[in-house]
């Protein structure tokens, strides 16, 4: 994981980061480097709400390929920024049900379902 990533509940924020980020860190409840470790303490923290992740591919393929997404939502927009991760590259075999669509000209918003 190159970046940062941030799972929200609620007003408080738990960083997800290669290494300990002294600046984001005295913004957040908690500072971990593992992706089960930060989303079970964002679980605890969110009580029974639910927990969002926020971040690029590199980030979601590490939860996708732990299967610890349940729904992920996609905003794809037309602009080419650099050469890019991709999306779903090592998640082994995925299956997505689409739930829902909108969107316009400049960008399309898609929910699916991560099936068991």
């Amino acid at each position: 994981m190159s970046r940062r990533t941030t799972l929200r509940f609620s007003s408080s924020r738990i960083i997800l980061a290669p290494r300990f980020p002294w600046r984001a860190a005295q913004r957040s409840t908690s500072s971990q480097t593992g992706v089960e470790s930060a989303l079970a303490l964002a679980r605890e923290a969110a009580d029974d709400r639910s927990v969002a992740i926020a971040g690029g591919a590199a980030t979601v393929n590490q939860y996708l390929a732990a299967r610890l997404i349940d729904e992920l939502r996609l905003h794809v927009a037309p602009v080419l920024l650099g050469a890019g991760k991709r999306l779903f590259e090592g998640v082994g075999d995925l299956h997505l049900e689409l739930l829902d669509t909108s969107g316009t000209e400049l960008v399309a918003h898609l929910t699916y379902r991560i099936v068991p």
